[in-house]
């Protein structure tokens, strides 16, 4: 175990040798002067007395003549010589001599090495029950020179000594046991073997047992460990004075504990030295002593060290900073094994700080560290195959690093690993398990991971949605300084989605994230300045977060800073500077910018009016995939205007526009499609109108319930028609206002009149300047049922639709300037028909906007 074979044979010898020779009888007078001489230390005389016995065979002379040529005592030195005599012994059947003839095959001393002689003449002597035999054949089991350890042969050889006492045999038993190799574990037994062996003074018993002892929570048995390691420190073995310096470090004793490891260090214990360090790093002390200590244990090879010592001049703490001494300790230090070191080592190749940058060392380094099983070079390595910029891109590689890294509670591994499982990246697709790596790593704290989630909870992906918890996700990243973080908070402060509405607390969180550079914070931040909300309106102060939004990478900025130039939201109009930053955002590929453009050639705001251009820059919008230049290159082809008109190059780019949701665009095509002579195609253009007027677009509920009421495309139904007309109205669009009061003025087959709901939506349509909206609530003021009558009412509304243009408020008011008497019926009152009327052209603006994975 920890006596070299060849001391334990030294030792061994001697004691065996004395044994034998005061051993002899009286009847020898030749062994009895032999043993004098021996005990005197007249070894030539000794050889002159056992000579003679050996040659007439006796087995113990010739054992012991076999010692002094082996041991060169009384005589020349002679291997060969020493191994004649020990062979002759041997075949006499002396234990003894077949003992160190064992030993001579077995060490290749006087004989080429031969395990298999050595062995098997170990073997006679050990079942003579020669104990010492019996250890060498242990620890040969235990050490062989080739293939693995014969723990079990080895627990056998030592259990054979101990039964007999040998405290050697006690203690290797009793470290098998503890350990639990060869034989089964038993902490019980070990402890009792180990503690027969230090009560017969064996140090390293002692040592191992006060160890053993220390990790016990019974204050008995640390009690105990305290003797045992004491006993052992104070015989001088270093190991036994470190052991014990950490043991009473660990239970509270400093002081105490630095003695013991400072005369460890003084035998030059480096283990010691690297503790006494520690201390002084950790515990207060001088960071300059630290470094002596740590430079002691590292000039004699200890890695630990010599990892301390090369951040100590990477940092400049205790010592002069001094990049390149502490590149040649994180080398020394990774050459040794430290995981740590190579990981540093790695990077100082990477960034060719200290050393000259190689990316080759680098990666060879970062591999050893992750192969070592440091998390931390796993993260690092599985990065470098995912992304394939340095090393081919290997994603199944990467995600069993991260899964490693992982296992050992690496927050970062945790999220990638995570992600990837999101992705399907090298594994397969796994929401479940995407989940719980992501929610492992936020909980750690890691602010990506907590960033991530809270984008899955937003968006509704891989769990169902849910704002509130995105928000609390964001506000522990935020909280860590992460700028996405906060810029997603901030926006939904900004919405009152998921938290209360509050623009202040909006403002705050975008204003954290502007400060670290956050495109998309610089970009928002700036629109709560442009719109006065959670903040005084600015807009000198939204035009320099545009621009600082712009320098970021912000792909929204230009459009929003060229829309605020361009006199949107009040301010003075810069053209130039307006239709600088469109095009700048056009170039870029932002199809609101192209529109932008598009309609200002079209209408002659910051440029000349030039339908080409208008067209040109609609157009360009609209294969970009803009669903509002869809529908405005539409209804430029159906009017004609600046293109040659065309119905089905209209029913096309409206078609498109429809397919993304665009409800002009569904009403629209809904339109065209309904004046088809194709029924297929008319029955269309009433799923396009219902889409419309679901998604709640009020000309098309309007229309439908014109064909509601018309029976035209639709089952005629008066209620279905209420309901389409109300929901329209309720939006204050005005022919649906109209409808609605001629619906129930008039009543129908399922529906009363209702006169009072007639005359409150012809007042609200007739103040938005509807024509007939106005005759007719000037009849109703006339007629005075569901309102009192009030003739001069009636003829100012009834003025107001005749120079609108309405014939029949003419010939009304006529009527009752030829008859004062003139009174007018329901009857007398002409139907007009049902109105509708045509969507407005699309606006573009400016949206909050949320940051997007990076």
């Amino acid at each position: 175990m920890r006596l070299s074979s060849k001391r334990i044979k030294q030792a061994i010898l001697l004691s065996f040798s004395l044994s034998m020779l005061l051993s002899a009888g009286p009847a020898k007078a030749d062994m009895r002067q032999a043993v004098k001489a021996y005990s005197e230390k007249r070894y030539k005389d000794a050889y002159t007395h056992l000579l003679p016995e050996a040659e007439k065979g006796d087995p113990l002379a010739q054992c012991t003549l076999g010692y002094l040529y082996d041991q060169g005592n009384g005589v020349s030195q002679d291997k060969g010589k020493a191994m004649k005599w020990y062979k002759e012994a041997a075949k006499g059947g002396s234990a003894d001599g077949q003992y160190n003839l064992g030993l001579m095959f077995r060490d290749g001393e006087g004989t080429p090495k031969d395990s298999y002689k050595a062995t098997y003449w170990l073997e006679k002597a050990a079942s003579q029950g020669h104990q010492t035999a019996q250890i060498a054949l242990g620890m040969m089991a235990m050490n062989p020179d080739e293939g693995e350890p014969r723990y079990e042969d080895g627990a056998k050889w030592f259990a054979m000594a101990a039964e007999q006492g040998n405290i050697s045999g006690c203690y290797n038993l009793g470290r098998l046991l503890s350990l639990g190799r060869g034989i089964e574990k038993d902490e019980g037994k070990a402890v009792e073997l180990l503690r027969k062996a230090a009560e017969g003074g064996h140090i390293y018993a002692q040592h191992d047992l006060g160890i053993l002892l220390g990790k016990s929570d019974d204050p008995k048995l640390v009690e105990e460990a305290d003797k045992w390691l004491e006993k052992a420190a104070k015989e001088g073995y270093d190991d036994s004075q470190l052991s014990y310096g950490a043991f009473l470090l660990r239970n509270g004793r400093e002081e105490e504990a630095k003695d013991w490891l400072k005369m460890a260090s003084d035998r030059g214990n480096p283990e010691a030295q690297y503790l006494l360090g520690q201390l002084c790093r950790q515990q207060g002390g001088s960071f300059k002593e630290a470094a002596n200590w740590f430079g002691l244990a590292a000039r004699q090879g200890h890695g630990p060290a010599q990892y301390a010592l090369a951040t100590l001049y990477e940092r400049g703490i205790g010592v002069e900073k001094d990049p390149t001494l502490s590149a040649l300790w994180y080398r020394r230090a990774a050459e040794q094994g430290i995981p740590e070191a190579q990981y540093n080592l790695s990077v100082i190749y990477r960034k060719g700080s200290s050393l000259p940058k190689d990316l080759g060392k680098s990666l060879l380094w970062l591999k050893k560290a992750a192969e070592l099983g440091l998390p931390e070079a796993q993260y690092s390595l599985g990065t470098l195959y995912r992304e394939g910029d340095e090393i081919p891109r290997d994603l199944s590689k990467a995600a069993e690093l991260f899964r490693k890294a992982s296992n050992r509670g690496n927050a970062e591994s945790q999220c990638a690993l995570g992600l990837m499982y999101l992705r399907g990246a090298g594994v397969p697709r796994d929401e479940k398990e995407a989940m719980e790596h992501l929610i492992a790593s936020g909980e750690a704290g890691y602010p990506s991971a907590q960033y991530n989630l809270g984008l899955l909870y937003s968006r509704g992906e891989a769990v169902p949605r849910d704002t509130a918890e995105a928000a609390r996700w964001f506000r522990k990243a935020a909280l860590q300084g992460h700028p996405g973080a906060q810029c997603n908070l901030g926006v939904q402060y900004e919405r009152g989605d998921g938290v209360a509405l509050v623009p202040s607390a909006a403002a705050a969180w975008l204003g954290k994230a502007a400060k670290q550079g956050e495109p998309y914070a610089l970009y928002n931040l700036a629109l709560l300045y442009q719109k006065g909300k959670g903040v005084e309106r600015n807009r000198e102060r939204a035009v320099e977060l545009l621009e600082k939004a712009i320098e970021a990478g912000s792909w929204d900025a230009p459009y929003s800073l060229g829309c605020l130039f361009a006199g949107d939201y009040g301010g003075p109009v810069r053209e130039i500077s307006a239709l600088y930053r469109l095009y700048q955002a056009a170039s870029i590929g932002d199809r609101r910018a192209m529109l932008r453009l598009g309609l200002a050639y079209d209408e002659g705001k910051l440029v000349a009016p030039d339908k080409m251009e208008a067209v040109k820059w609609i157009r360009k919008a609209a294969e970009q995939g803009s669903d509002k230049a869809q529908f405005t290159l539409g209804a430029m082809y159906l009017k004609g205007d600046g293109l040659v008109k065309s119905h089905n190059a209209a029913m096309s780019w409206f078609c498109e526009s429809a397919k993304q949701g665009n409800l002009q665009a569904q009403y629209n095509l809904g339109l065209c499609l309904w004046n088809s002579k194709d029924e297929e195609l008319r029955s269309s253009a009433i799923m396009w109108m219902e889409r419309a007027a679901q998604g709640g677009y009020a000309p098309a509920q309007c229309e439908l319930g014109i064909r509601y009421i018309t029976g035209e495309g639709l089952p005629q139904s008066d209620p279905a028609a209420l309901r389409w007309f109300s929901l329209s109205a309720e939006q204050g669009y005005v022919p649906a206002q109209y409808n609605l009061a001629v619906l129930y003025l008039y009543g129908g087959p399922y529906l009363s009149p209702d006169e009072s709901s007639a005359f409150h939506w012809f007042s609200r349509a007739a103040k938005e300047g509807y024509r007939d909206a106005q005759f007719y609530l000037g009849c109703l003021y006339e007629r005075g049922n569901a309102v009192s009558r009030d003739v001069k009412a009636a003829k100012t509304w009834l003025t107001m639709a005749m120079e609108g243009g309405s014939a029949e408020a003419r010939e009304v008011l006529d009527e009752m300037e030829r008859d004062k008497d003139f009174a007018i019926g329901k009857e007398d009152m002409p139907r007009l028909p049902f109105g509708s009327d045509l969507p407005p052209v699309p606006s573009v603006g400016n949206d909050m906007d949320e940051k997007k994975e990076a």
